[in-house]
């Protein structure tokens, strides 16, 4: 049997000085150990990638020769931290049934999967309500979120929940729908919250500068707190503030602009959790490599 220990790769919360933690969502094409294997070609300290295809419901157990190899992978490379997203099918406030109960299988299937792996946080979207307005969604999101923690028994993996554009009836948009999902938790330290900035800039949370960057920094403490954040999201928007588009740009390149990367990779807090590149790739990483050389220049710039 394999060790299911989780790996002790987390962010010093008290070390606001460390070197930042800046990563990828990289490929599993030809097996999970490659996505360590193309992190150790980035100059990264950071990975996220799916545990299985994203959009499909079925998945293979993490058998335990699998599970090994990428344990041992994460201890062979410089990685500081490692986190997993669901698939994108999942949808923990539809109210449909079939749905509810393809999402708890799904989900907690993914989150043995990562407790096998040693990966601490599975990023999920909190879903779309189809309508029923946003009180129901909130509602069967964590009810449904419950049944997956309960269901996958000893498993360690939190639950991140990502903020969103906030398109149509998706909720994420706003950080009260965080809040109230897992103040409707019966397992309320189980979850963290995952930041993506393209998402929270489409919602209409300005970070363009130190003044805006601020005040939805103060916004998510007070709604959330910032002792909840796990991961950011670093991906540069292709549309405007409040276009509720969710359009990934490369740093600098979008609406958002440098300076305002330049606020959060100067944040203390943002130096404690993974900053995770989302942002257009290339087969060589050099796409990668171009954004994660902006982030590290502004933080002396």
């Amino acid at each position: 049997m394999t060790d299911d220990t989780p790996l002790k790769i987390p962010a010093d919360p008290n070390n606001t000085k460390r070197k930042l933690c800046i990563g990828s969502h990289l490929s599993i094409a030809g097996g999970l150990v490659n996505a360590v294997h193309r992190a150790r070609a980035l100059p990264v300290t950071a990975l996220a990638l799916f545990t299985a295809s994203p959009r499909i419901w079925k998945r293979e157990p993490v058998d335990d020769v699998t599970a090994s190899a990428f344990r041992q992978a994460l201890r062979d490379s410089a990685l500081m931290s490692v986190v997993a997203h669901a698939l994108y099918l999942a949808n923990p406030a539809t109210p449909d049934s079939v749905q509810q109960r393809r999402t708890i299988k799904a989900v907690t299937a993914e989150l043995v999967a990562c407790h096998r792996l040693g990966i601490p946080w599975l990023v999920i979207h909190p879903g779309s309500h189809r309508g029923t307005g946003e009180s129901e969604g909130i509602r069967r999101a964590a009810d449904i979120l419950d049944h997956c923690i309960e269901t996958a028994g000893a498993c360690t993996t939190g639950i991140a929940l990502e903020t969103t554009a906030g398109s149509g009836a998706n909720l994420g948009g706003r950080f009260e729908h965080l809040r109230d999902i897992i103040a409707a938790s019966r397992y309320p330290d189980r979850y963290g919250v995952c930041l993506d900035t393209c998402h929270i800039f489409a919602a209409g949370y300005d970070l363009r500068d130190a003044e805006s960057w601020n005040t939805t920094r103060s916004a998510l403490d007070t709604r959330v707190g910032l002792h909840r954040l796990r991961i950011i999201h670093v991906n540069d928007s292709r549309e405007s503030l409040g276009s509720r588009k969710d359009r990934h740009a490369h740093i600098g390149k979008g609406q958002i602009g440098c300076n305002g990367f330049r606020q959060i990779v100067r944040d203390p807090v943002c130096r404690t959790v993974p900053l995770i590149l989302e942002t257009p790739k290339d087969p060589d990483g050099a796409l990668d490599r171009m954004n994660i050389a902006v982030l590290k220049r502004l933080v002396v710039e």
